[in-house]
């Protein structure tokens, strides 16, 4: 009775997961990084907050594609680097390279390990014409593509779906000397971090529907996801792109202010080296952080055209191609899926809710080792430690809050996966991103950020399907 031990050990183990999900995560957190364990992240401070000029994506959006993303598919290179199977279905696997296309200050302010780009391109054997394609983003402290390679060839063998994996700025083969881990120096570096991996994902996100590499050549369904740190910069992504693409945040938060400040990862925060950088420089922060919050209007604005572009774009080409008819025959199959979609959704979104009201509160399960954090402090008062855990958090809103991008083209083609028992996400931070995307989904998997990681792959499997399927 082979089928039978398997669902039982499965209920077993998210049963389990479920009560300790929240633990393990508090207890990785909390453990390692308060009692000296490994380095923690910005132990040189705040960093030059000038670096990341949200002005810049002004004139990057004020057309689509960019002018310059036709220089960088110039120096774009692939090569082959292994071909199989997986459940009978056969896969290449391309590595390539090509110089960022970020350009100016960003450019400038990047570690040169950081400015040559690595991706893994995963295709079906013999795709078809305009075949669908996700770009997957690194997690933190996701190095190389091992992880999210074991998560996307089964999408190859299940739905012949392409994945195009990048490698982050400051990780694996783009980990600048000095850096231990995935430990940022800078509060900046993290910054420098997301604009970059959201303008090179907008790059792979052109090539894919315009290149003839792989039988990828126009792709209508185009995807992107991450993984928490890779969700927020996957739903940056999509409110950024003038085009409709499939959105799947995994384990993911309205902004990075939720993990670094009020989640596990506050106890992995140098705060008094970043209080004593603040107390010195609040003047010139506070300055950034103003300039940056009337970026985010400029922004939006240069998008909304941006938008308008493409949409001209892609009607011209309806007409010419009689997209139109085609479309139409299909809206009695369309009506029936939104109604079911809006059935699951409602399922999903009960459970959510009930999450939220009576879950545990992430803040007094934090309080639990409040003690450990203590020990590792080695200078600054808790006053000044508080101001300094304000003044960050002001500064992730600012620069990482999804909620002030503008909203994707199809928001409704989102697909969000949360856990129940996630002590770097709360559920509050993933409901706020699910308002910020109307009529999107959120799947709620039981467990904690680890242990969803590794136990509910075949969920985040469906959710990016189930995500390409609404476009």
């Amino acid at each position: 009775m082979p089928p039978i031990a398997s669902s039982l050990e499965q209920a077993l183990l998210s049963r389990l997961a479920e009560r300790t999900g929240k633990v393990v995560d508090i207890a990785y957190a909390g453990l390692v990084h308060s009692l000296g364990l490994t380095p923690r992240f910005f132990p040189h401070g705040f960093g030059d907050l000038k670096h990341i000029d949200m002005h810049a994506g002004v004139e990057l959006f004020s057309s689509w594609p960019p002018p310059h993303f036709q220089d960088v598919t110039k120096s774009l290179k692939w090569t082959k680097e292994k071909e199989g199977t997986i459940s009978d279905a056969g896969y290449k696997i391309y590595r390539g390279e090509f110089r960022t296309p970020c350009q100016g200050s960003v450019y400038d302010a990047l570690p040169p390990e950081c400015r040559n780009v690595q991706a893994l391109f995963i295709q079906p054997d013999h795709p078809s014409e305009g075949a669908p394609a996700v770009v997957h983003l690194a997690a933190t402290g996701d190095h190389g593509f091992s992880r999210r390679a074991a998560l996307s060839l089964p999408l190859v063998a299940q739905n012949g779906i392409a994945s195009l994996i990048l490698e982050s700025p400051y990780y694996g083969l783009r980990k600048p000397q000095g850096q231990t881990g995935a430990k940022l120096h800078h509060v900046s570096d993290l910054l420098l971090l997301g604009r970059a991996t959201i303008e090179e994902a907008l790059f792979l996100l052109h090539w894919l529907s315009n290149s003839p590499q792989g039988g990828v050549h126009g792709s209508t369904k185009l995807g992107i996801s991450g993984l928490s740190m890779g969700g927020v910069h996957a739903s940056m992504v999509a409110s950024l792109c003038p085009n409709p693409l499939a959105l799947t945040p995994l384990l993911a938060p309205r902004s990075a202010a939720a993990a670094y400040c009020h989640g596990a990862l506050h106890h992995a925060t140098a705060w008094d080296d970043l209080s004593l950088d603040s107390e010195n420089r609040k003047r010139e922060i506070g300055e950034a952080i103003e300039a940056a919050s009337r970026a985010n209007e400029r922004l939006a604005a240069a998008r909304g055209r941006a938008a308008v572009a493409a949409e001209e774009a892609a009607n011209d080409n309806n007409y010419e191609e009689g997209g139109v008819g085609e479309a139409s025959e299909n809206d009695g199959d369309r009506e029936e899926g939104d109604n079911n979609r809006t059935s699951t959704q409602s399922s999903w979104e009960s459970i959510g809710d009930w999450t939220y009201r009576w879950g545990s509160s992430l803040t007094s399960q934090l309080r639990a080792v409040s003690k450990l954090d203590d020990l590792s402090r080695r200078t600054g008062s808790t006053k000044n430690r508080e101001a300094a855990v304000a003044l960050l958090a002001e500064v992730l809103e600012t620069y990482t809050d999804v909620t002030r991008f503008p909203v994707p083209a199809k928001p409704e083609a989102a697909v969000l996966v949360a856990a129940t028992e996630d002590a770097y996400v709360s559920p509050a931070s993933v409901l706020e991103l699910r308002d910020h995307l109307p009529g999107s989904e959120v799947r709620w998997v039981p467990g904690g950020h680890v242990s969803s990681f590794l136990m509910h792959q075949n969920a985040f499997r469906q959710a990016i399907k189930d995500s390409l399927e609404r476009l």
